[in-house]
């Protein structure tokens, strides 16, 4: 896991390539795009890892991926 917080009720996001993610809510996938390819202290996250939405899962705004480091996401 990339993640070092995990707070109640979130929703677990799964990377599918280096560039897209995407999540199943209520029967609607969201997509958002990643920039570029984000680190997590020494470590990349690389396709099939799993990253945490802290935000509310049904306001998805941002992820976070490291102590002081966040995705926004764009649908």
């Amino acid at each position: 896991m990339a993640i070092v917080d995990f707070k109640k009720n979130a929703v677990v996001l799964k990377i599918i390539d280096e560039r897209r993610l995407s999540v199943q809510i209520e029967e609607k996938i969201l997509i958002a795009t990643i920039s570029s390819r984000v680190k997590s202290g020494q470590k990349e996250i690389e396709v099939g890892d799993n990253i945490v939405v802290i935000t509310n899962p049904f306001d998805l705004e941002r992820v976070r991926v490291h102590k002081d480091t966040w995705i926004d996401l764009k649908t």
